[in-house]
Formats: C-alpha cells, sequence, structure tokens
C-alpha cells in the first residue's frame, strides 16, 4: 500500500503548488483517479450544481441517501463487482 499512498500524496502535493503559484486548480471539474490494480490514471467529469439537487444546496446539515438521490446502491462502480469477486 505504500507505493500507492505516495503515487496520491505526491500528486495532492503537485496540484495544493500549483493552487498557491496560480490560484486554481487544474482539477477544479473534474475527479482524478488513479487505479492502482491497473496502474492507469483517468479522470471523471464532474456535473456542475443543480439548483434543484439536494446534496448540492449551500448549507447542508445532513447527509442525503445515496441509493434515492442517485438510483444506484452505494459502491456500485465499474470496477465494484470485479473486486468484491477477488475479495
Amino acid at each position: 500500500m505504500g507505493p500507492v499512498v505516495g503515487i496520491v500524496g505526491n500528486i495532492q502535493a503537485i496540484e495544493i503548488m500549483k493552487f498557491c503559484a496560480f490560484g486554481e486548480s487544474s482539477y477544479s471539474d473534474v475527479m482524478y483517479n488513479y487505479d492502482a490494480f491497473d496502474g492507469r490514471f483517468f479522470n471523471v467529469k464532474l456535473r456542475p450544481k443543480s439548483p434543484n439537487c439536494e446534496s448540492c444546496i449551500v448549507g447542508l446539515t445532513q447527509v442525503n441517501d445515496y441509493q434515492m438521490l442517485c438510483d444506484r446502491i452505494a459502491g456500485e462502480t465499474l470496477y465494484g463487482k470485479h473486486i468484491l469477486a477477488i475479495i
């Protein structure tokens, strides 16, 4: 697990240096992912905030039900079933 933590930590350190120097993040509208199982990086484009979304509102005071909001079971991902089969 050590190398994965080192890779992610280095990426975070570089991003904070870029943010401090330039005032913006290069990943402001995407989620940057590292798949240590396959050894690859990939981006997931994030949708903008929706004014009708209960999770996007300012002043959120409680965690909403993920399954109700997204019509998915938490942890259900592209690789979820593959990883669960290994475990």
